[in-house]
Order: C-alpha cells, then sequence, then structure tokens
C-alpha cells in the first residue's frame, strides 16, 4: 500500500464523489462541454458584460446531459461561466466582497437546443491588458472518481470547511508512519499536498486550496457548501498557479438556481 492509500484508508468518512474534467482536442458543438470556443448562445442572449461595458470571457461550459450520475446535480442543461479578465479590474475587486461578484456570471439553460443557436462574437480574449493566463480550450472528458477531505501543510495544518476534525485522527505520528516527514523533509510536504490538495478541474467533490479554505472565515460564504466547478491550473511543479473554484448553496443546486454564485480565487504570488 502507498504512502496515499494508508491515509485515505483512515478517512472513508470523508468521501466525496467527483467528476474530474480532462481536455482533449476535437471539435465540439455549441451544446457540447467544453472549455473556450464556441459556446451556446440562443436566439436573444447577449454575451455578459461587466458593468464597465466590455464582454466577459467565456470559460467553460458543461452540460449535465454529458456528465456522469453527481449526486445533488442536475441531469440536464448546460450552465456556463463566465469571467471579466481585464487585469486592472480583476486585481482591483477580487479581494472586496461586492465588487468581486461583479467580475463572473454564471448562465444556465435547461432546455438547450441547437437550432436556438446564434453565433456569439468573441472580443476579449487576447487583448494585452487582460489576465495572462494559458486558458484551456478543448472538449471536456469525464472521470468519476472519489475524494477524501483537502488537507494542506504551511504555517498551520487545515483542512477544507467541515472536517477540521480530521486533524485529530489524522495525528503527526500517524502521518509520518505513513511516509510523510512534514517537520524533517520539503519534498515530503508537497507531496503531502500535491496528495490531498484535490488539485485540478472538476465538478463537486473537495476544493482545493492553497493555504486555507477562505469560506471558513467569512461567515457569509459559509452556506456556499458545494462546489460547482473548479477551474484550476495548479501543477506539482507549480502550486501557485491560478484556481478559480465556484460554489453553490445546496439548495440552490437543487432546484437549479444559479444566479447566486460564489467565485473564490487563489493565487500566491
Amino acid at each position: 500500500m502507498g504512502n496515499k492509500q494508508k491515509i485515505t484508508a483512515l478517512l472513508q468518512d470523508t468521501l466525496l464523489p467527483s467528476v474530474h474534467i480532462d481536455v482533449v482536442q476535437e471539435d465540439t458543438s455549441c451544446l457540447e462541454s467544453k472549455f473556450g470556443g464556441i459556446f451556446y448562445l440562443p436566439q436573444g442572449e447577449q454575451i455578459p458584460v461587466c458593468p464597465e461595458g466590455e464582454q466577459m470571457q467565456f470559460l467553460a461550459q458543461i452540460n449535465f446531459a454529458e456528465l456522469p450520475p453527481l449526486p445533488g446535480f442536475p441531469r440536464e442543461g448546460i450552465v456556463q461561466f463566465f469571467l471579466d479578465t481585464n487585469e486592472a479590474r480583476f486585481y482591483d475587486k477580487i479581494d472586496d466582497e461586492e465588487s468581486a461578484r461583479e467580475l463572473y456570471t454564471v448562465r444556465y439553460y435547461p432546455k438547450p437546443d441547437a437550432a436556438c443557436q446564434q453565433n456569439p462574437t468573441l472580443e476579449n480574449t487576447d487583448i494585452d491588458e487582460h489576465l495572462s493566463i494559458d486558458w484551456k480550450d478543448g472538449k471536456m472528458q469525464f472521470e468519476t472518481v472519489s475524494e477524501v477531505a483537502t488537507f494542506y501543510v504551511g504555517e498551520d495544518c487545515v483542512a477544507d470547511m467541515g472536517y477540521a476534525h480530521v486533524w485529530e485522527t489524522l495525528t503527526p505520528a500517524l502521518v509520518k508512519k505513513a511516509g510523510y516527514d512534514l517537520e524533517n523533509w520539503e519534498d515530503d510536504t508537497d507531496d503531502f499536498c500535491w496528495d490531498f490538495g484535490n488539485w485540478g478541474c472538476k465538478v463537486g467533490g473537495h476544493p482545493a486550496f492553497k493555504s486555507f479554505d477562505a469560506r471558513i472565515d467569512h461567515e457569509t460564504y459559509q452556506p456556499y457548501e458545494t462546489l460547482l466547478f473548479q477551474y484550476d491550473f495548479a501543477t506539482r511543479e507549480e502550486f501557485e498557479e491560478d484556481t478559480f473554484s465556484f460554489f453553490i448553496r445546496p439548495e440552490d443546486l437543487a432546484n437549479c438556481r444559479f444566479d447566486d454564485v460564489l467565485m473564490i480565487w487563489q493565487n500566491c504570488f
């Protein structure tokens, strides 16, 4: 049994189902799950704009009919994610709870119909003053997995919201016995944070975070219990790359209401 499996075996009570997302370079229709490209935009709809009047950038869309069954999530409809990628506005607003909500839009179409499609015109994906991120582009490929709670070891040992109790089980002695020497070996700490960071693009499951789960310290964030979508650029070599996590209230998800979604952005400069 490997190091990760030894820890996972102790934490079965924290398991959550998740659908992990890979990108494949295949042509897609306007209705398919994708990053970038031509998205579903039915007649009468406009591309979302920020308060300053500029189009938001299309990030991704997920067609729930294509998604493997995931408890609590719809079985049909398309959800889309848009972001104001103007660099100056993004950094000016992202740390303020109210203005940060001006930076993104989430849309949901319960009964998408390709016959209603119009041709969206994208204007802002290659402008110099926008965020310099290598945005993903391509068709989504799904894989169902189970995840144990997220752990991060830095100045403090922390877990994602609602799972702090796991540190009572996961004592330093047990972690060391499993093969991670978090006190003496930097590589072991990095391995632990990668193995239990729940990184990657996905729907559902446990969120990744760079140092702590921001929902824990913000009372108004805490009702957003469910990870709707994680758009992640982190790698084992580069933990500091951007992670965009979109959270939703479980009752809103059950009722297919996507007009109140919380986005948390993480990047360690």
